[in-house]
């Protein structure tokens, strides 16, 4: 079977329109099984239940696209619309409508006229995907883009004077979830060398490491907000940055030692989405545990909401 079959919007015109309703169906059930060639090989009894019909019923039918009809627009065998055939029945002008509907220029011919261009602009040739028989031309940029696939992109890019083929040392510390495609790792894991950066910047490696914890339980508890790995260096950065800047390393504070309005509104809003976080944990954890399903990621979930929630009511 073919999978499919075009349909000619002609039939509303035609005298097949006209019929009662199960001979259109029958018609309609014809087409869907039958092959490229018309072919419809299905035995009597089994087409008469897909179209649900009485057998009486459904062979006065077929005995009728099987008979003349003068009012067919088709004059070819005399209007008849189905021949019986060993196995099955055969669409008589099923292959003058499959070849009439045909467009002459549809997205088949236009990709066939595009690859004839590219053959004289490029003589290099790929196997195309769905047909591996036969070569397609590559443009320039396409076999650019084959070569960065070979290449292992989820490597993290060595550190100045590393050797190329060394891999990046990592703190095993933390884990970090992060957001990820099928071919990226699900985890990630802070580099030394961006550890020792950072603790150059703000002075206090305590500070530094005890900041990255809590970066890693907000992401626990906020899937939604997770990092690419790409992305985890500059997420944690900005952590760092924000947390020096409302003098968790020691900094001065303003006015008497009140945080600025802007930055004890965006504390204010952060307590108050570290509460909504801890609600919807708890009501996971309770509907895990009415439905008898497991808890324990459910449980570790809530526990990183609840410290997330307290280092947010201590910073306020």
């Amino acid at each position: 079977m073919s999978g499919y079959s075009k349909l000619d919007c002609g039939i509303v015109d035609s005298s097949l329109w006209e019929m009662p309703h199960s001979y259109l169906r029958v018609w309609i059930a014809m087409l869907a099984k039958c092959d490229a060639s018309g072919y419809v090989r299905v035995a009597a009894p089994a087409m008469a239940r897909l179209c649900h019909l009485d057998r009486s019923e459904f062979d006065q039918i077929v005995e009728a696209f099987c008979s003349p009809d003068k009012e067919s627009r088709t004059p070819d065998h005399e209007g008849r619309r189905l021949e019986k055939v060993d196995g099955g029945w055969m669409i008589l002008n099923y292959l003058k409508y499959r070849e009439g509907l045909k467009q002459p220029d549809s997205s088949t011919e236009r990709t066939r006229k595009y690859r004839e261009k590219l053959k004289v602009c490029d003589g290099s040739t790929v196997t195309d995907r769905h047909t591996p028989s036969r070569d397609v031309p590559v443009t320039p940029k396409q076999r650019q883009k084959q070569k960065h696939k070979q290449e292992d992109i989820s490597a993290p890019h060595p550190r100045k004077g590393a050797k190329l083929d060394e891999p990046e040392a990592v703190s095993e510390k933390w884990e970090f979830p992060v957001k990820s495609q099928s071919d990226d790792p699900k985890s990630w894991h802070v580099p030394i060398a961006s550890l020792d950066t950072w603790t150059d910047v703000f002075g206090d490696r305590g500070f530094v490491e005890r900041e990255i914890g809590l970066a890693r339980a907000w992401l626990l508890a906020n899937p939604a907000k997770r990092k690419t790995p790409v992305g985890m260096n500059k997420f944690l950065f900005g952590w760092l940055e924000r947390a020096n800047n409302r003098g968790r390393a020691g900094g001065a504070v303003t006015g008497g030692g009140r945080l600025p309005k802007a930055e004890q509104d965006y504390l204010d809003h952060m307590k108050r989405e570290s509460q909504s976080a801890v609600v919807r944990a708890r009501k996971r954890l309770e509907k895990l545990q009415e439905a008898g399903e497991p808890i324990r990621e459910a449980r570790l979930e809530l526990e990183s909401a609840e410290a997330e929630l307290k280092r947010r009511m201590e910073a306020t």
